[in-house]
């Protein structure tokens, strides 16, 4: 995701931990995202992500301009994001956000919200799959009610 915003904003200086005091511009800063978790189906959970990405410049209509870019690049791509190996080659895999925002914050910055749920299945132990069963039963009495019905017959003549 960084790779993206990145290309799609021109490649401005990345900044990941933290900005240092005499940071240059254009600049994006991708602090970890907010992390949101809980129950999804049955068998799954999730995470809901939800990154906050500052991208600055030395003047409000720079970093309109950069995060207008971003949002377009992201929307344009049907909100698919290609997931990158440590190579920086795309796996055929991707991540699909949410509909991006854009907020412009204080002078020559802006921020850009990206979201996007992460499933997971829990973890189950281990069994042996069932392979076959038997069923065992009387067979006299499974279809006859007459066995039932005379037995009832002669608990009521006893009682009488």
């Amino acid at each position: 995701m960084m790779r993206f915003v990145l290309d799609s904003t021109g490649n401005p200086q990345p900044y990941y931990y933290k900005i240092p005091e005499d940071f240059m511009v254009p600049s994006a800063y991708f602090p970890p995202p907010e992390i949101i978790s809980g129950p999804d189906t049955f068998n799954t959970y999730k995470f809901d992500y939800v990154w906050y990405i500052k991208l600055f410049t030395s003047s409000d209509n720079g970093a309109y301009d950069l995060g207008w870019e971003a949002v377009t690049a992201i929307r344009k791509a049907r909100n698919l994001i290609p997931i990158i190996d440590e190579n920086g080659k795309k796996t055929g895999k991707y991540v699909r956000l949410k509909d991006p925002k854009m907020l412009l914050l204080d002078d020559g910055a802006c921020q850009l919200t990206v979201e996007w749920v992460s499933r997971r299945p829990y973890s189950y132990e281990d069994y042996e799959q069932m392979t076959g069963y038997t069923v065992v039963y009387n067979e006299s009495s499974l279809y006859n009610d007459s066995a039932d019905s005379s037995d009832e017959d002669s608990e009521e003549t006893e009682t009488e």
